[in-house]
């Protein structure tokens, strides 16, 4: 789970026009506490639908693939023109 959080972040800063960030550290470290939120909320929202002991839940979380959610706060930390 960690290393697909990592590669997501990766893969969404790649995609980011480095000029139009303020604080790198800022947005990398909202980025990555979003895509982990993101996971959770998935992970839970399953675990409730499904009924699932508590046991399966956290062995699901550990496996499941990242979430496509854009990124939410992070264009908070965006310069604007």
């Amino acid at each position: 789970m960690r290393r697909d959080i990592v590669q997501e972040a990766w893969l969404r800063w790649a995609e980011v026009d480095e000029a139009t960030v303020i604080n790198e550290g800022a947005y990398l470290s909202r980025l990555v506490t979003n895509l982990c939120l993101d996971r959770l909320r998935s992970a839970a929202r399953d675990a409730v639908q499904w009924q699932v002991p508590a046991s399966a839940f956290l062995a699901e979380l550990r496996s499941a693939p990242p979430s496509r959610r854009d990124g939410g706060d992070v264009d908070l930390l965006h310069r604007h023109h």
